[in-house]
């Protein structure tokens, strides 16, 4: 609409077996958190095919020394890129497998580290078998005061293996998710 200008975007149109544009794209870090604690640096497990970008999660045969069962691809703009209020969209699609879990999330790691807050907002995540979208805002509000729980989180039935934009709209009063422009 007119009221958004596009600051930011990747149609991911590099070759087949490119890597993600380094000017805007960084390898997330492998921590022992649940979400992360599989990531590689492998060329294997992110990498751009027919122009959109694949993450992917392969058994770990071949990395000596490595302790992972997997190897999982995750791609982030920290120190990239960051905004804070605006329009958000990302057009994806996934399996259904158990043990899936791809997620698109905003966090503000600089705030976090600086006053010991916690904040992040889900744009959207599934969890393997589930045929859902979930969107969920963490904050210090919403995990301190269990009142405001209620208020920062919904799901979406959706068929996760069929392209989908999901979208979040951030003012500063609101957080609005949006599915398909729902």
């Amino acid at each position: 609409s007119d009221e958004y200008k596009l600051v930011f975007s990747d149609e991911f149109n590099l070759p087949d077996g490119s890597q993600p544009d380094s000017t805007k794209w960084r390898r997330c870090n492998r921590y022992a958190g649940l979400w992360s604690r599989w990531i590689s640096d492998s060329r294997d497990v992110v990498y751009i095919k027919n122009g959109c970008l694949v993450c992917r999660a392969v058994p770990n045969r071949k990395e000596r020394g490595d302790t992972a069962r997997m190897l999982t691809g995750a791609i982030e703009t920290m120190g990239k890129y960051s905004f804070m209020y605006g329009k958000l969209e990302v057009r994806m699609k996934t399996n259904s497998k158990d043990g899936n879990f791809p997620a698109v999330w905003m966090r503000d790691d600089y705030v976090k580290a600086k006053r010991n807050v916690y904040s992040e907002i889900d744009i959207v995540e599934m969890f393997g078998r589930k045929k859902k979208s979930f969107h969920t805002a963490h904050t210090q509000l919403t995990v301190d005061n269990p009142q405001y729980r209620r208020n920062n989180s919904f799901n979406h039935d959706i068929d996760i293996t069929k392209w989908h934009v999901y979208g979040l709209i951030w003012t500063p009063e609101s957080l609005i998710w949006t599915v398909d422009g729902n």
